[in-house]
């Protein structure tokens, strides 16, 4: 399992094509809004919930928005 903590600029986020991993991650939505896509399913993480993605799955960030600079 990976776990990562990273600041996303809301323009740069939904730049990133889907990619995968050979081990299962983790994703939290500190700030805002995160909408993942996981397999071709879309969904939108409210500020602090989590997304498990599972190993050779592919994903990616497809927007934040909302997010504060008090959780930054």
């Amino acid at each position: 399992v990976t776990f990562s903590l990273l600041e996303l600029d809301p323009a740069l986020a939904k730049l990133r094509p889907p990619h995968h991993h050979t081990y299962e991650q983790v994703m939290l939505s500190v700030g805002g809004t995160t909408t993942v896509e996981v397999d071709g399913k879309t969904s939108d993480l409210a500020p602090m919930r989590v997304a498990m993605i599972p190993p050779d799955v592919n994903h990616r960030i497809a927007g934040v928005s909302g997010a504060d600079k008090e959780h930054r």
